[in-house]
């Protein structure tokens, strides 16, 4: 997968561009995305807010199954679970998602993502996505 076809998918999320998330590498099964620990995506006792937190790491688990499938299917996340592990700090350094494919089937997906700030890791997530069956060509009214 070309970095600039990675990019595009990235920009064409909302979410992505109003995070300021940056793609860093990856590879088939795996991608590293990063997002700065700003002051307006933080919570009032100064950490970055966890429902932030987790969609850098929706955006990390979609971005290596887009990989994972070259952009040639379609998915849907089903189900997700967060655990935080440390806060992470508004100011400190960028935060950045680590997503490995773990199972890419038929029809369902597995996607593990662990989150860093520096040398610490902050929280953890699985995500599963499920594949729809594309909708049956409707004839011209």
């Amino acid at each position: 997968m070309q970095p600039e076809a990675i990019h595009a998918f990235l920009e064409a999320a909302p979410v992505s561009r109003t995070l300021g998330l940056e793609w860093l590498d990856g590879d088939g099964e795996s991608c590293r995305l990063r997002m700065a620990a700003a002051e307006e995506l933080g919570q009032q006792l100064g950490f970055v807010q966890g429902g932030v937190l987790g969609a850098l790491a929706d955006q990390a688990a979609a971005t290596a199954l887009w990989i994972r499938t070259r952009g040639e299917r379609r998915f849907v996340g089903c189900d997700y679970h967060m655990e935080f592990l440390r806060p992470a700090q508004v100011g400190g350094a960028a935060l950045v998602a680590r997503a490995t494919v773990e199972h890419c089937g038929r029809q369902r997906a597995v996607v593990d993502v662990v989150l860093a700030q520096g040398e610490s890791r902050a929280a953890r997530g699985s995500f599963r996505f499920l594949f729809p069956a594309d909708p049956p060509e409707r004839a011209p009214a």
